[in-house]
C-alpha cells in the first residue's frame, strides 16, 4: 500500500512540474520586447551587459560575473536555476517579479547553471533553485530550495537598509 502511495505522490509531482512548465506564462515575456530574462534568455540580445544591469531580472554569465555582480554598488540577488527543475520553475515568475520591483535599487540576477556551468561550480552550486545574496562584492548569504517571495524580499530589503 504503502508504494502505491509513493507512486502517486511521484506522478503528482512529475504532472505539477510538467503544468508549471507548460503555463508559467513564458510567452509573455518575450514578446513583450524588453531586456528581461526569459528562462536565461535575453528577450533582447542586441544590448550591453551594462545596458542589462539596468532591467532586472539580467542574464549573468561568467563574462559579465565580475561587473554586474562582484563591482555592483547596490546588493545582488542570483536565482541559479535550470529549465528541467520544477521548484526552479515555481520561483521563476516571482524573481521576475522581484527583479521588477527592485529595478534601480537592486540587481536580480539569473543564472542558468546548464549554459554556465563554469559559473556554477566556482560558487559551488549542488542543488537548485539557489539564491545567492550580495552586498559590495561579498556573499551575505545563500538559500537551495523553494523560497517564499516574502522572506526573498525581508533580505534584499535588510541588504538596501542603511
Amino acid at each position: 500500500m504503502s508504494r502505491l502511495i509513493i507512486a502517486i505522490a511521484a506522478l503528482m509531482v512529475f504532472a505539477s512540474a510538467f503544468l508549471i512548465t507548460k503555463y508559467s506564462g513564458e510567452s509573455e515575456l518575450a514578446s513583450s520586447g524588453n531586456a528581461a530574462v526569459n528562462d536565461g534568455e535575453m528577450a533582447d540580445s542586441n544590448s550591453t551587459p551594462a545596458a542589462k544591469a539596468s532591467h532586472n531580472p539580467v542574464e549573468i554569465t561568467a563574462e559579465n560575473f565580475d561587473e554586474l555582480v562582484l563591482q555592483s554598488d547596490k546588493p545582488v540577488l542570483l536565482d541559479f536555476w535550470a529549465s528541467w527543475c520544477g521548484p526552479c520553475k515555481m520561483l521563476g515568475p516571482h524573481i521576475k517579479q522581484i527583479g521588477a520591483d527592485y529595478d534601480g535599487v537592486a540587481i536580480v540576477g539569473k543564472v542558468n547553471v546548464d549554459e554556465q556551468p563554469e559559473l556554477a561550480a566556482k560558487l559551488q552550486v549542488s542543488g537548485i533553485p539557489l539564491l545567492v545574496y550580495y552586498k559590495n562584492g561579498q556573499i551575505v548569504e545563500r538559500s537551495v530550495g523553494y523560497q517564499k517571495p516574502e522572506n526573498i524580499i525581508e533580505v534584499l530589503d535588510n541588504l538596501i537598509a542603511p
